[in-house]
């Protein structure tokens, strides 16, 4: 029992407790023994924070070595990290964030209306274009069956490949290509495109991305002599492309990205657009998948203009940031053969929710489990007076049993009181620590009967409004298309050609819209 015990340490913005495993006799896991002050006894077993980075910690008596090889250490800045470049404005310009949560019901209504006028007089329809690209089908079909979600992303790469082909920006043939990926991750989405080209050692393929990842595909790709395959270890905000060496050869760029994060999509058409201006490479072509509307920010999004244009004000963006995380936050969809979408919790009738109608009832369950909390508390202080009667019964026994062989020696009777102080002892521990678990126990009840009263009351809220969930999701989704019509703009204003497509199906992901942008003279 003692090594299945979880972490002690308490999660304040998850409002649970750690839930990983700790060691024999400690309270903490390894991550948050910084917290513990009792128990390690020497200092050579103590952990503080790292003082690169206090998000983690280390030894106190190995800090010089953490020191030597954390990620956090400053390695050098290299020639093309320009902190900040790609930020519109500084982070300290940015804006009070109003929520959806803290508007009245009539500014919700109220806004909702405006949005939903917004999007049909600047954005309208976004075409559902799927496509599919034959060097990612041929091995699509394997990849589903041996691993988790391969099908989604192979559904999503031979979608994103066969849109760069049909704009004809595979072609390498002639011109020699860089073909850039923002926030390439495990480098998938390059890996393919490294097949797909028409000339593979035509081409140079730079992968960007601000964090370390396990399990690259660079792998596969360095073996390959016919490749020239670079990775940036570097924020998107702070990379100037045009001081990246070994690009001077390259005559064009495409940049492509697969679920860029909110802000990081407007870092990278902002990248783009400033390289774009350098005279170096010409950028002929830019394939994003988008996604994560919530998490863009005021200083980066790349057209202001267009958002005040659309009716709002600068104040109202990070509602409107807000409110796009409606259109992915009813995962008990289903769809049919057109595409369409609604929840599984809705009626047939298209009403409201079950679990929106359903509020007395989980009011009722709530104070059901309440009770049964009251009566489980009580059961177990009357459990813990009969285990208190037994040891004390057991002890008055064995101090009995003691004083009759006191004659057959002193040493047995001391013997047996230092065994039966031992056990007293290890009994009170026990005791002490169902007492904290009953403690703990308490606690995380009152956290969970907190969160389903904030729940109840959001939905009682939807309800009262007449806001299904497909109501709200289609909401959330036409947010998101006039945060991406400003990014459409912003790069038609370049000389782009720029459209939004709905470049896999709803039930594949819900973040299925793309951006894609040419030049004229490549379909010439």
């Amino acid at each position: 029992m003692e090594y299945n015990r979880t972490c002690n340490f308490y999660l304040e913005r998850k409002r649970r407790k750690c839930n990983m495993l700790v060691k024999a006799g400690r309270e903490y896991c390894g991550q948050h023994l910084v917290a513990d002050r009792g128990k390690e006894g020497s200092s050579q077993y103590k952990r503080i924070p790292c003082p690169l980075d206090p998000k983690h910690s280390c030894f106190e008596h190995r800090l010089e070595h953490h020191v030597a090889v954390c990620n956090a250490r400053s390695k050098g800045q290299a020639t093309y990290v320009d902190p900040d470049c790609n930020l519109r404005v500084p982070t300290l310009h940015d804006l009070p964030k109003i929520t959806i949560a803290a508007l009245s019901d009539d500014q919700l209504l109220s806004f909702l209306s405006r949005v939903k006028v917004a999007h049909s007089e600047h954005v309208g329809s976004v075409e559902v274009d799927v496509l599919r690209h034959e060097v990612v089908e041929t091995v699509a079909g394997e990849v589903g069956r041996t691993v988790p979600g391969g099908t989604r992303h192979s559904e999503q790469n031979s979608s994103l490949l066969a849109h760069l082909r049909h704009n004809h920006l595979l072609h390498t043939s002639h011109h020699h290509t860089c073909y850039l990926e923002f926030g390439a991750g495990r480098g998938q989405l390059t890996h393919w495109l490294t097949h797909s080209v028409t000339d593979p050692s035509r081409a140079t393929f730079l992968l960007v991305d601000r964090g370390a990842q396990r399990y690259k595909c660079d792998a596969k790709m360095k073996y390959n002599d016919e490749l020239s395959v670079r990775r940036l270890r570097v924020d998107i905000k702070d990379l100037c492309l045009a001081a990246v060496p070994g690009l001077d050869h390259c005559i064009r760029m495409v940049a492509v990205g697969k679920h860029l994060c909110g802000a990081a999509t407007d870092l990278a058409l902002q990248c783009v657009s400033q390289y774009h201006g350098s005279g170096k490479a010409e950028v002929v072509g830019v394939v994003l998948a988008l996604c994560c509307h919530h998490r863009c920010t005021w200083p980066t999004y790349v057209n202001p203009g267009f958002f005040q244009e659309a009716g709002f004000s600068a104040n109202e963006f990070y509602t409107l940031t807000s409110l796009t995380s409606w259109a992915t936050c009813n995962p008990k969809r289903k769809t049919n053969g057109q595409g369409d979408s609604r929840s599984e919790v809705e009626d047939e009738d298209g009403g409201v929710p079950r679990e929106e109608k359903n509020v007395s009832e989980v009011q009722e369950k709530e104070k059901n489990d309440g009770r049964v909390g009251g009566n489980k508390g009580k059961v177990q202080e009357d459990e813990k007076e009969r285990i208190h009667e037994e040891n004390q019964r057991e002890d008055d026994n064995k101090r009995k049993d003691n004083e009759s062989i006191l004659n057959d020696g002193e040493v047995i009777r001391k013997g047996k009181e230092s065994n039966s102080m031992r056990k007293s002892q290890e009994r009170d521990q026990e005791g002490e620590e169902e007492k904290r678990e009953d403690d703990d126990d308490i606690h995380t009840s009152s956290t969970n009967t907190d969160l389903k009263t904030e729940k109840t009351t959001r939905e009682n809220r939807y309800a009262r409004l007449g806001l299904s969930a497909s109501d709200r999701e289609e909401a959330g989704r036409l947010a998101k298309q006039l945060l991406d019509e400003g990014r459409a703009r912003f790069l038609r204003s370049l000389g782009f050609n720029a459209r939004l497509i709905q470049y896999v199906e709803r039930h594949t992901t819900p973040e299925n819209v793309a951006l894609v942008a040419w030049r004229t003279s490549e379909h010439t």
